[in-house]
């Protein structure tokens, strides 16, 4: 599946699943700047890994982090909508894949835009019935091309990641747009929480990405970079999970001062806690 360019000292990387089920995993790095998680669970096991109140991408209940991750996703959900309309005209054809509930889906298409998600999650998936939104679970189902697809936080849960890139190639029109979104492990917050990094998430993050290994990954698959940002908000709210699972009794505290300096030492790095890059079909 991806390139066996292995440095000669590979990083390894012992955590485990401290949302779930608290079995241990290892990160392997097969790939210069690209881990994967090992055991590898299977896609007829992994829903198991879902199942959890604080799953917050997908979660509704109250709590108080819960509460600053819905109004972190409002603020970005305007972002996200403003970045896609950059790049496309109104009635232009947009398919969020990981769609969730599909809110940026419902936000393209009250600005215009014939609006599609595609959506796994079981859960996830009948929410966007119960709300009319156009949703698949997998790409296989749609029948037509589009102007851009986006991949926000999704593409590290595949399985599969590489096929999935040959796939959005094809189903995206000449000339369209690919907006990929992933966390990387080579941010301050990353190093500074090891282990308990929250953005390893692991088993249901397959692999982690360096940026370097995002973009030769996505242009492999025939797409060029155009522009690519970080994502500052990623860094607070994935401290903030960090130190909760260090169990430290000022998570909040300690996870927003964390996230603080990840931010400014992106000034000196580059290295953001998570980025958006965007990408032009190139044939």
């Amino acid at each position: 599946m991806c390139k066996p360019n292995v440095p000669r000292e590979t990083k390894q990387i012992e955590t485990k699943d401290y949302l779930v089920s608290n079995e241990h995993f290892i990160l392997k790095e097969f790939e210069k700047g690209l881990l994967k998680t090992t055991p590898n669970i299977s896609d007829s096991e992994i829903y198991k890994y879902y199942s959890s109140d604080d799953y917050l991408s997908h979660n509704r209940t109250v709590s108080f982090l819960s509460l600053i991750y819905t109004f972190a996703s409002k603020y970005m959900l305007k972002r996200k909508a403003n970045l896609i309309s950059k790049y496309i005209d109104q009635g232009s054809f947009f398919l969020d894949f990981g769609c969730g509930i599909g809110e940026l889906v419902l936000k393209m298409k009250s600005r215009g835009f014939v609006s599609h998600g595609v959506e796994n999650n079981l859960n996830a998936y009948n929410a966007c019935l119960k709300k009319n939104i156009s949703v698949f679970k997998d790409l296989k189902s749609l029948k037509s091309k589009f102007d851009l697809i986006s991949c926000w936080h999704s593409l590290e849960h595949l399985s599969d990641f590489a096929a999935t890139l040959s796939k959005f190639n094809k189903s995206i029109n000449n000339n369209g747009y690919l907006i990929v979104a992933v966390p990387n492990h080579e941010s301050f917050d990353s190093k500074y929480y090891g282990k308990f990094w929250a953005g390893y998430d692991v088993p249901r993050h397959r692999f982690h990405f360096s940026k370097d290994a995002l973009i030769r990954n996505v242009e492999d698959s025939n797409f060029k970079l155009v522009d690519s940002s970080p994502m500052f908000l990623d860094a607070f709210y994935i401290s903030i999970l960090s130190e909760k699972y260090k169990k430290n009794f000022f998570s909040f505290f300690k996870g927003v001062l964390i996230g603080a300096v990840s931010t400014f030492a992106y000034l000196i790095t580059k290295n953001a806690s998570s980025h958006y890059f965007v990408f032009k079909k190139s044939k």
